[in-house]
């Protein structure tokens, strides 16, 4: 399953955040992370590049909305995979032990 990033998290925001509080933290963020006030830092860049893509997301309505079909599908998923997971091996510890 691909990794996707948590872009509410990124930004610091809740999964409920309105509009205006969502472009209050990627202001807050951009600032505090853009390359002209870090040079020379690889992570500073690295953060900034996650913030913009996050805010790219989550500021169109229509990205977001599908961002969070597909985060709920993939929770559901593996919901369902840990259930089967437990029916399979008896308790939770052995499917634990199953995935390590």
């Amino acid at each position: 399953m691909q990794n996707v990033r948590n872009y509410y998290e990124i930004l610091g925001v809740s999964r409920n955040a309105s509009a205006d509080e969502i472009k209050r933290a990627y202001r807050t963020l951009a600032r505090q992370y853009h390359p002209d006030r870090n040079p020379g830092n690889k992570a500073a860049e690295e953060k900034f590049k996650d913030i913009n893509e996050a805010y790219e997301i989550l500021s169109d309505q229509t990205r977001r909305l599908q961002y969070d079909r597909s985060q709920t599908k993939k929770v559901l998923a593996i919901v369902i995979m840990s259930i089967l997971l437990i029916i399979l091996y008896g308790t939770i510890e052995a499917a634990q032990k199953m995935l390590r």
